[in-house]
């Protein structure tokens, strides 16, 4: 089974699973969804289920894991960094120091220890678009959807992004009743 089906799969039980639990329970929170909400919520969920999930997939063809690992464990600095920028979240000069160290600590690993020869390989640089895209989930959530509960929006979420990857799954030929045997 492809990682691609593999996680179109897993976001599929994980959005039948709140919609199970939806059908079950009553949700007295939850508000009517217009037009503009569910288009909000399908770039949300195609940003962070979609690109994210096929960036890390495609980036483990081209990089190796230690360093997929050091890209992604800078997530929060990421997202202070792009809160600041997007949401004018303020910044700290601690934060400042904290995300400088965690750079040059990403350099240093991505690297092998000399930043002065400093190049990306393809992977390295998808890993940065997963990254990316993981902070800008939460971060236009904040922004586009704050209305909304985020119970509501996991819900939409994971099965705007299901849909999305089995689509493709679908359309690349990784979906077939034999591979889920």
């Amino acid at each position: 089974m492809s990682p691609l089906l593999s996680a179109a799969l897993r976001f599929t039980v994980a959005a039948l699973v709140l919609v199970g639990l939806r059908a079950t329970r009553y949700q007295s929170n939850e508000i009517s969804l217009t037009r503009r909400n569910k288009y909000a919520l399908f770039v949300i969920a195609t940003i962070g289920v979609t690109i994210q999930n096929f960036s890390i997939f495609f980036a483990m063809k081209y990089t190796q894991a230690v360093n997929a690992s050091v890209v992604m464990a800078n997530m929060p600095l990421a997202g202070i960094l792009l809160s600041a920028l997007l949401l004018k979240t303020p910044i700290s000069r601690f934060n400042i120091a904290g995300a400088l160290v965690s750079i040059v600590g990403v350099l240093l690993v991505i690297t092998g220890g000399n930043i002065l020869s400093l190049s990306f390989n393809s992977g390295d640089l998808l890993m940065v678009v997963a990254l990316t895209s993981g902070c800008l989930y939460t971060i236009l959530s904040k922004r586009w959807t704050p209305n909304i509960p985020i119970g509501q929006q996991l819900r939409w979420m994971m099965c705007l992004g299901a849909l999305q990857m089995l689509i493709i799954a679908a359309v690349k030929g990784t979906f077939s009743m034999a591979s889920l045997c």
